[in-house]
Protein backbone atom coordinates (compact mmCIF):
# COMPACT_ATOMS: atom_id res chain seq x y z
CA UNK A 1 0.00 0.00 0.00
CA UNK A 2 1.27 3.50 -0.93
CA UNK A 3 0.34 6.80 0.70
CA UNK A 4 0.34 9.58 -1.30
CA UNK A 5 0.00 13.23 0.05
CA UNK A 6 -2.13 16.32 -2.00
CA UNK A 7 -0.20 19.19 -0.91
CA UNK A 8 -0.66 21.87 -3.22
CA UNK A 9 -3.09 22.44 -6.54
CA UNK A 10 -1.86 23.83 -9.63
CA UNK A 11 -4.25 27.32 -10.26
CA UNK A 12 -3.50 27.19 -13.88
CA UNK A 13 -4.71 23.69 -14.31
CA UNK A 14 -7.23 24.22 -12.21
CA UNK A 15 -8.60 27.30 -14.35
CA UNK A 16 -8.39 25.79 -17.39
CA UNK A 17 -9.94 22.50 -17.00
CA UNK A 18 -13.02 24.33 -14.86
CA UNK A 19 -14.10 26.69 -17.51
CA UNK A 20 -14.18 23.88 -20.22
CA UNK A 21 -15.90 21.25 -18.37
CA UNK A 22 -18.20 24.12 -16.72
CA UNK A 23 -19.24 25.63 -20.15
CA UNK A 24 -19.82 22.13 -21.79
CA UNK A 25 -22.03 21.37 -18.75
CA UNK A 26 -23.59 24.97 -18.52
CA UNK A 27 -24.72 25.06 -22.59
CA UNK A 28 -25.85 21.59 -22.56
CA UNK A 29 -28.02 22.39 -19.41
CA UNK A 30 -29.11 25.83 -20.89
CA UNK A 31 -29.33 23.95 -24.38
CA UNK A 32 -32.23 21.91 -22.60
CA UNK A 33 -33.89 24.47 -20.23
CA UNK A 34 -34.51 26.45 -23.44
CA UNK A 35 -36.18 23.84 -25.26
CA UNK A 36 -38.11 22.67 -21.88
CA UNK A 37 -39.00 26.44 -21.45
CA UNK A 38 -39.76 27.27 -24.77
CA UNK A 39 -42.14 24.50 -24.67
CA UNK A 40 -43.88 25.26 -21.74
CA UNK A 41 -43.95 29.09 -23.14
CA UNK A 42 -45.73 28.10 -26.33
CA UNK A 43 -47.86 25.54 -24.17
CA UNK A 44 -49.04 28.16 -22.09
CA UNK A 45 -49.74 30.66 -24.86
CA UNK A 46 -52.06 28.23 -26.53
CA UNK A 47 -54.51 28.04 -23.80
CA UNK A 48 -54.49 31.94 -23.04
CA UNK A 49 -55.59 34.18 -25.89
CA UNK A 50 -53.86 37.38 -24.66
CA UNK A 51 -51.17 35.62 -23.96
CA UNK A 52 -50.59 34.79 -27.49
CA UNK A 53 -49.70 37.94 -28.85
CA UNK A 54 -45.94 37.93 -26.76
CA UNK A 55 -43.12 36.76 -28.91
CA UNK A 56 -41.85 33.57 -28.48
CA UNK A 57 -37.70 33.64 -28.73
CA UNK A 58 -36.61 31.02 -30.97
CA UNK A 59 -34.05 29.66 -33.40
CA UNK A 60 -30.70 31.87 -33.65
CA UNK A 61 -31.96 34.27 -30.79
CA UNK A 62 -32.69 31.12 -28.75
CA UNK A 63 -29.05 29.45 -28.93
CA UNK A 64 -27.53 32.73 -28.90
CA UNK A 65 -28.66 33.59 -25.35
CA UNK A 66 -28.27 29.91 -24.06
CA UNK A 67 -24.29 30.42 -25.25
CA UNK A 68 -23.88 33.53 -23.18
CA UNK A 69 -25.83 31.69 -20.34
CA UNK A 70 -23.22 29.31 -20.14
CA UNK A 71 -20.05 31.37 -20.64
CA UNK A 72 -21.52 33.66 -17.79
CA UNK A 73 -22.03 30.13 -15.68
CA UNK A 74 -18.56 29.02 -17.07
CA UNK A 75 -16.85 32.24 -15.25
CA UNK A 76 -18.47 32.42 -12.40
CA UNK A 77 -17.93 28.29 -11.43
CA UNK A 78 -14.48 28.92 -12.60
CA UNK A 79 -13.60 31.63 -9.90
CA UNK A 80 -15.37 29.34 -7.50
CA UNK A 81 -13.55 26.95 -8.17
CA UNK A 82 -10.08 28.91 -8.71
CA UNK A 83 -10.67 30.20 -5.45
CA UNK A 84 -11.39 27.06 -3.35
CA UNK A 85 -7.76 25.97 -4.59
CA UNK A 86 -6.52 29.21 -3.12
CA UNK A 87 -8.09 28.29 0.31
CA UNK A 88 -7.19 24.31 -0.20
CA UNK A 89 -3.53 25.53 -1.21
CA UNK A 90 -3.52 27.98 1.99
CA UNK A 91 -4.63 25.57 4.48
CA UNK A 92 -2.35 22.76 3.48
CA UNK A 93 0.85 25.48 4.28
CA UNK A 94 -0.71 24.91 7.91
CA UNK A 95 -2.82 21.73 8.30
CA UNK A 96 -0.92 19.48 5.68
CA UNK A 97 -2.59 18.00 2.80
CA UNK A 98 -5.24 15.08 2.20
CA UNK A 99 -3.50 11.54 2.27
CA UNK A 100 -4.38 8.63 -0.21
CA UNK A 101 -4.03 5.44 0.32
CA UNK A 102 -3.89 3.96 -2.42
CA UNK A 103 -3.35 0.21 -3.25
CA UNK A 104 -2.35 -1.63 -6.70
CA UNK A 105 -4.88 -4.19 -8.09
CA UNK A 106 -4.33 -7.42 -10.15
CA UNK A 107 -6.58 -6.82 -13.14
CA UNK A 108 -8.82 -9.72 -13.94
CA UNK A 109 -8.22 -8.19 -17.39
CA UNK A 110 -6.55 -11.34 -19.37
CA UNK A 111 -3.52 -10.18 -21.15
CA UNK A 112 -4.27 -9.65 -25.13
CA UNK A 113 -3.31 -12.69 -26.92
CA UNK A 114 0.59 -12.21 -28.85
CA UNK A 115 0.52 -12.10 -32.14
CA UNK A 116 2.58 -14.43 -34.35
CA UNK A 117 5.54 -12.83 -35.78
CA UNK A 118 5.58 -11.02 -38.98
CA UNK A 119 7.77 -13.30 -41.43
CA UNK A 120 10.28 -10.83 -43.33
CA UNK A 121 11.15 -11.53 -46.87
CA UNK A 122 14.65 -12.52 -47.66
CA UNK A 123 16.79 -10.32 -49.93
CA UNK A 124 19.48 -13.39 -49.92
CA UNK A 125 19.63 -15.27 -52.77
CA UNK A 126 18.57 -18.93 -52.91
CA UNK A 127 22.46 -20.54 -52.84
CA UNK A 128 25.22 -19.26 -51.27
CA UNK A 129 28.56 -19.19 -51.86
CA UNK A 130 31.33 -21.77 -50.52
CA UNK A 131 32.35 -19.33 -48.31
CA UNK A 132 29.47 -18.68 -46.44
CA UNK A 133 29.72 -22.20 -44.96
CA UNK A 134 31.10 -22.57 -41.39
CA UNK A 135 34.12 -24.26 -41.35
CA UNK A 136 33.96 -27.97 -40.77
CA UNK A 137 36.13 -29.16 -36.51
CA UNK A 138 38.83 -31.45 -36.96
CA UNK A 139 38.37 -33.99 -34.30
CA UNK A 140 41.06 -36.21 -33.49
CA UNK A 141 40.33 -40.11 -32.51
CA UNK A 142 43.12 -39.98 -29.61
CA UNK A 143 41.09 -37.15 -27.93
CA UNK A 144 37.93 -39.10 -27.38
CA UNK A 145 36.03 -36.61 -30.77
CA UNK A 146 36.24 -33.46 -28.39
CA UNK A 147 37.23 -31.06 -31.11
CA UNK A 148 40.68 -29.79 -31.90
CA UNK A 149 41.78 -26.13 -31.27
CA UNK A 150 43.90 -23.77 -33.39
CA UNK A 151 47.02 -24.82 -31.33
CA UNK A 152 46.29 -28.37 -31.67
CA UNK A 153 47.27 -30.13 -34.42
CA UNK A 154 46.87 -34.24 -34.73
CA UNK A 155 50.37 -35.83 -34.13
CA UNK A 156 51.75 -37.55 -36.68
CA UNK A 157 53.48 -41.00 -36.88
Amino acid sequence: MVTWELRRIPLWPVTKVSFIVFFALGLVLSLLYSAFALTILQAISGLMGDFSSMPVPTGLPLIMVSIFASFLMAIMYTVIMVITALFYNATTSYLGGIQLELEQVSSTIPAPAAKAPEVAATTEPATRAKTDYPKAERYDDADEGKPLRRDDSPKGP
